[in-house]
């Protein structure tokens, strides 16, 4: 769970793992509204055991490392990781990055 730091209505974002073959999901809430279906966006993962959720610093755009501790690729020893950015106007999208490997941090500029 990681709660937006500033705006309003504050936002929060919740992260469920994979279970049983069902994907790893991140939604994105507006506090206190949590009833059935009530997410402002969501995205699946299959593969992402972990994520690592920041907050921009006006509480509008989440992003969304992911990583996963085996690549069944084999091109990593170090598993697999991705990033993805998704906002409170329900705009999900993955970062396409300049090269192909695994993403160590991610961090919003000021």
């Amino acid at each position: 769970v990681a709660l937006a730091p500033a705006g309003q209505p504050l936002h929060v974002a919740t992260f469920v793992p994979e279970v049983k073959g069902a994907p790893a999901t991140v939604r994105l809430w507006k506090y206190a509204d949590f009833g059935e279906g009530r997410f402002i966006a969501s995205k699946a993962f299959y593969k992402a055991s972990e994520v690592q959720m920041r907050w921009s610093p006006t509480g509008a755009g989440l992003l969304v490392q992911t990583h996963t501790e085996v690549d069944k690729s084999g091109k990593s020893y170090y598993g697999e990781s991705g990033l993805y950015h998704m906002n409170v106007a329900a705009v999900v999208s993955q970062v396409k990055l300049p090269k192909e490997g695994p993403v160590h941090d991610v961090q919003w500029a000021p």
